[in-house]
């Protein structure tokens, strides 16, 4: 991606992402509701990291998760990623 996306637009894409994986319409999707909370299990969880990989070329390890438990913190910690130029 040649230009650094805004964290809405981040928070809009891992809205979207978790609403696909868990089942759950995105508009009950809050991006400060906690992702424990939409029951993704591990798998689901690697598939929302590998889906940030391909889509922004970061990394999103387990630990970031557990640190950034909400779609919000999540898309402030990559939109960090971005623009600090930390993408594969």
């Amino acid at each position: 991606m040649s230009t650094t996306p805004t964290a809405d637009h981040l928070e809009n894409f891992l809205r979207s992402r978790v609403a696909e994986l868990s089942g759950t319409p995105v508009d009950e999707v809050g991006a400060d509701r906690p992702l424990a909370d939409l029951g993704l299990d591990s798998i689901q969880l690697l598939g929302l990291s590998t889906d940030v990989e391909d889509e922004y070329g970061v990394v999103v390890d387990e630990a970031q998760m557990w640190e950034q438990p909400t779609i919000r913190g999540l898309a402030a910690a990559v939109h960090g990623s971005v623009a600090a130029g930390a993408v594969r």
